[in-house]
């Protein structure tokens, strides 16, 4: 009884659908799995593969950028020397005119060549950004100033910046160099 039961109930399309339910076989799950680790080993190729190329574009990145900063670097390096070049020039004239003259020396036009020559300096400096930071006159402050030795002065205030022994220099905002004072006090 049992028999017709389950044939006369089921039919054809019972025995489909008991097929199609049924448990895999070992081989079958094994086979199914090997064949997803196969596809998540080909998917992780794909992604270190991208990540190699990215990690290679931005090392090419990184040289890039660093060739243009080194290339504007050295052009502005290369520009500052050739204005500086010029008041070299007028050093060495100077010099040349001294050794090479058989007559003596005129320290007027001496003087005068070396003073158009400072001011040429002054002026590229100046054309650079370079400011020379206010001294004698000044209350000592010790963001742009180096004490490097101090003086009773009763008539002056304390911390007075009584004589200027070095020029400082800033560029914009930020100190190049300190100016070393003589700072005044009281005793």
């Amino acid at each position: 009884m049992e028999d017709t039961t389950r044939g006369g109930a089921s039919g054809a399309g019972g025995a489909t659908a008991e097929r199609e339910s049924e448990p895999q076989t070992p081989e079958q799950r094994i086979a199914e799995l090997e064949a997803a680790v196969e596809a998540a080993k080909g998917e992780a190729a794909a992604n270190w593969d991208r990540y190699l190329r990215e990690r290679a574009e931005m090392d090419n990145y990184k040289k890039r950028i660093e060739r243009t900063y080194a290339d504007l670097a050295k052009r502005g390096r290369k520009e500052l020397l050739l204005k500086l070049v010029g008041a070299v020039d007028n050093l060495e004239r100077a010099i040349a005119y001294d050794q090479d003259s058989s007559q003596e020396t005129d320290t007027r036009n001496l003087i005068k060549g070396l003073r158009m020559t400072y001011l040429q300096f002054k002026e590229l400096l100046t054309g650079e950004g370079l400011v020379e930071v206010k001294t004698v006159g000044e209350q000592f402050d010790p963001n742009v100033h180096e004490a490097i030795a101090t003086e009773v002065a009763p008539d002056k205030p304390e911390g007075h910046v009584l004589l200027e022994i070095q020029k400082g220099y800033t560029i914009g905002d930020e100190l190049l160099r300190p100016a070393r004072v003589k700072v005044a006090t009281k005793g």
